[in-house]
């Protein structure tokens, strides 16, 4: 759980843009407050941590897993 929380505060932030390639990324502190909660609970959240990973919102990362798995099964 607190890895999760940790990839998740990873974020893809605006300054970083030019080593990482991902567009960055500001995202309100309530928003962030509430993402943490499920994934402090983990409340039916079975999201692997690498999709938390350079993510803006928690919708972010379930988006990007979709993704991530669509190019798996391809």
């Amino acid at each position: 759980m607190l890895i999760k929380v940790q990839r998740f505060l990873k974020s893809a932030i605006l300054v970083a843009e030019q080593f990482t390639g991902l567009k960055g990324v500001l995202v309100p502190i309530e928003d962030t407050i509430m993402a943490l909660m499920p994934l402090w609970m983990e409340s039916g959240l079975d999201i692997p941590k690498q999709h938390l990973t350079l993510v803006g919102t928690l919708e972010d990362a379930i988006e990007k897993g979709k993704k991530l798995m669509e190019a798996a099964k391809a």
